[in-house]
């Protein structure tokens, strides 16, 4: 079941990225975890590429941090 622990721990994650003055950054996420890319997406990060990684494709997405925190 959800229960939304993973959404405030990246919003707990981007109030201190922003607090340190920090203006994007980026994870990484197996591209065959369909579950865990979805959650990335509904929370509005960016697509930003695929690499091969462990001999595995992964796919990079990004988050853009504002001070006023709109997002």
């Amino acid at each position: 079941h959800r229960h939304g622990v993973g959404k405030a721990l990246v919003e707990g994650l981007n109030r201190a990225f922003i607090a340190q003055g920090i203006a994007r950054y980026h994870v990484t996420v197996k591209a065959s975890l369909d579950d865990t890319n979805a959650f990335y997406r509904r929370l509005r990060f960016l697509p930003a590429g695929e690499i091969r990684m462990y001999g595995e494709i992964w796919n990079r997405y990004e988050y853009r941090l504002s001070a006023e925190g709109d997002r």
